[in-house]
């Protein structure tokens, strides 16, 4: 009895020995995993946050380039302090890892909101909007209209702030201001446009005609008017009563109903019949149109050799104009009349005694109408000839041909054969149509003869101005057309905007130099060369573009200045090219070569955007070579990290230069593994124990 209990003492003291060893074991094994878990490597991380506070203090709030909008600098500064946060306070590091990853797609969107150039969008929008708005502003006195001073004023600003536009030195700053100067001038005009029509004096004239008429009797004696007269008097007053009751009539009519009621009532008093004699002896004879132009047509007569002529009434296209009482003056020009318009005057005596001559003397006569000559080109050209051809208008009685400034003819054809050239020489003709000695717009083109004795042909001219809505293009060419019109005004800047070439060409513009109307500009993106064209450009070609502005002798230096194209270009075909934005170059083709025009880079929300400067429209060319200065690598560096950045997986990424500083994270598998082993041990070593006992 006493020895089983010794056994069972024994048998409880190994159990105890066997539950305590075992949790000794596992307490050694958890103290040994937290303490691996505790080791984590924050140096990447300082470094990060380092660079990036440097970075934060150096960044200056602002809108000039280089500059940062204050929102981006305060939340970049936010991500800076949550990575500090978490380096001072994490347990593992997969925290550390994330951190670092977090703080990195910070910087990087920081270093993207970085001004890098002067933002002009709104401006130039702003400028579109009130050039459109002028340009349906009527000047005068009328409702709906705007008084010719504010006109002046609101296209001055315009004028100013389109400066501002093409500066390329402007800051951001003087942007800022130039669309708050085109705004309050806007808003000035806007408030100028007259809403109210002032017809009191007309309402009381016609009040007093109307009065004087009521009075009048009809018949042949003394005091008395004519039934002539009297209808005559009643059908300038219902004009002016329908200007009156017109609620859409502009102050200028009302001014005009006003004048020539006025005039009538006086023709109507000297029609009061003073004497029995109502014989008029006093006519004019020999009246004719001695002299017709564009805009005016002279009249002169024979006046009466008798002296019972009192005055001559002047009317023009039935309206009354002028009264002439002076008896030495025999003829009447009139001026501001329109191109190929048909015209009547009629002349009205009135003798010393008041009696007029109601039937009066007219002539017809009609205005000249400007010639025009367009398709302008060369053909047949040889070493020493040239050979000119053109269309010219049915009003065109001749054409005049000077080369080098010198007139070479004066022909009624429509071509002209010019010989006895130098060979491989280049020769400037300008063209000129003429109808009864008034000319018409001339058109410029510039040839070169051949070298050899060979014949080709040859197309040109108008400054790069052939065509308009329709071109001397071969339809087969042309990918993409688009065309747009714009009134023209004197002293303006002028941007014609396209919706079907934007991809390639949207928009292009310069300062306007004379008041031109409506003006067509086309644009043409081509598939392959021009058919005006005779050579390649030099370098790798992007695509080939036509632009046309106005009728052919329009884009001249005498009407346009400060030309200039905006073009895109698809960045896979300057990685494809090797190309930096600074190999990129627009040429023009000027009649017999091709011009790199100054070319450069803009900002826009469309990558690779630019701008050229023309001195005129013609064949253009988009073209990109490498020099030998460019590295396009270093163009799309920055790019390529971004997008590194941008795929990175949640591990960090060992970096070769910190790999002495970060240590691989721990495993505590092998830890628990032992103990597993040691306590397995114990367990089998007691069971053999209790089992040989």
């Amino acid at each position: 009895m006493e020895l089983q209990i010794k056994n069972r003492l024994t048998y409880l003291g190994i159990g105890i020995f066997y539950i305590i060893s075992m949790v000794l074991l596992v307490s050694m094994t958890i103290d040994t995993g937290l303490a691996d878990n505790a080791t984590v490597d924050t140096s990447q991380l300082t470094s990060s946050i380092t660079t990036a506070s440097l970075k934060a203090g150096n960044a200056i709030a602002g809108i000039e380039p280089g500059q940062y909008p204050q929102s981006a600098i305060t939340t970049f500064r936010e991500a800076i302090s949550i990575a500090q946060t978490v380096s001072n306070n994490a347990i593992t590091q997969s925290e550390i890892d994330q951190a670092i990853y977090d703080l990195e797609a910070a910087e990087a969107l920081f270093d993207t909101a970085m001004i890098t150039s002067v933002n002009k969008t709104t401006l130039s929008s702003s400028i579109t909007t009130a050039t459109l708005k002028l340009r349906s502003a009527v000047a005068g006195t009328g409702q709906g209209q705007y008084p010719q001073t504010i006109i002046n004023a609101f296209n001055t600003t315009i004028v100013n702030v389109q400066t501002i536009l093409n500066d390329p030195d402007a800051t951001q700053a003087e942007v800022n201001q130039a669309v708050i100067t085109l705004k309050s001038a806007e808003a000035i005009f806007d408030a100028s446009k007259i809403t109210s029509v002032n017809k009191t004096t007309l309402a009381s004239v016609i009040t007093t005609a109307y009065t004087k008429l009521s009075l009048a009797i009809a018949g042949t004696e003394i005091g008395q008017y004519s039934q002539s007269a009297i209808d005559a008097f009643n059908i300038s007053i219902l004009n002016a009563q329908a200007i009156l009751s017109n609620e859409n009539t502009t102050q200028s009519q009302v001014d005009q109903a006003t004048i020539d009621l006025t005039a009538a009532e006086a023709i109507f008093d000297t029609s009061r019949i003073t004497s029995n004699n109502l014989t008029v002896s006093c006519s004019i004879s020999n009246i004719s149109a001695s002299n017709i132009g564009p805009s005016w047509i002279r009249w002169t007569w024979t006046n009466p050799l008798n002296t019972s002529l009192g005055y001559i009434m002047v009317y023009l296209d039935n309206v009354f104009v002028t009264n002439i009482f002076n008896s030495s003056i025999d003829s009447y020009n009139a001026t501001g009349l329109g191109e190929a318009t048909t015209h009547t005057i009629s002349i009205h005596t009135v003798d010393t005694s008041g009696n007029i001559d109601y039937t009066g003397i007219n002539n017809t006569a009609t205005t000249i109408k400007i010639p025009v000559i367009s398709s302008v080109s060369s053909t047949e050209i040889t070493n020493t000839s040239i050979t000119l051809v053109w269309n010219a208008s049915n009003e065109t009685t001749n054409t005049q041909i000077q080369r080098n400034g010198l007139i070479i003819g004066n022909i009624s054809e429509e071509s002209y054969v010019d010989s006895g050239l130098t060979s491989n020489t280049i020769y400037t003709y300008n063209i000129t149509p003429y109808n009864n000695g008034f000319n018409g717009n001339t058109i410029k083109i510039v040839v070169r003869t051949n070298s050899s004795n060979t014949i080709e042909s040859k197309s040109g001219g108008g400054g790069g101005s052939i065509g308009g809505a329709s071109t001397a293009e071969d339809f087969r060419k042309i990918l993409i057309k688009d065309v747009a019109r714009k009134f023209i005004l004197a002293d303006t800047y002028v941007i014609y905007n396209f919706n079907k070439t934007a991809d390639v060409v949207p928009s292009i513009g310069f300062k306007a130099l004379k008041n031109s109307g409506e003006i067509t500009t086309t644009v043409e993106i081509l598939n392959n060369r021009s058919k005006l064209v005779d050579s390649d450009p030099q370098g790798n070609v992007y695509t080939y573009v036509n632009v046309w502005v106005g009728k052919s002798g329009f884009a001249t230096d005498d009407n346009i200045e400060d030309g200039w194209v905006k073009f895109h270009v698809n960045e896979s075909w300057m990685q494809k090219m090797c190309l930096s934005p600074t190999d990129v170059k627009l040429q023009r083709y000027d009649g017999y070569g091709w011009e790199e025009l100054p070319t450069i880079p803009i900002n826009s929300s469309i990558n690779n955007t630019y701008t050229a400067q023309t001195d005129g429209f013609s064949s253009f060319a988009i073209t990109g070579e490498q020099t030998a200065t460019s590295k396009p690598d270093d163009v799309y560096a920055q790019t390529m990290v971004l997008k590194t950045k941008s795929t990175r997986n949640d591990k960090n990424t060992t970096n070769s230069s910190n790999t002495t500083d970060t240590q691989p994270e721990k495993s505590n598998l092998p830890i628990y593994a032992v103990g597993t082993c040691m306590v397995m041990g114990l367990f089998a070593g007691g069971f053999v124990f209790l089992k040989k006992h």
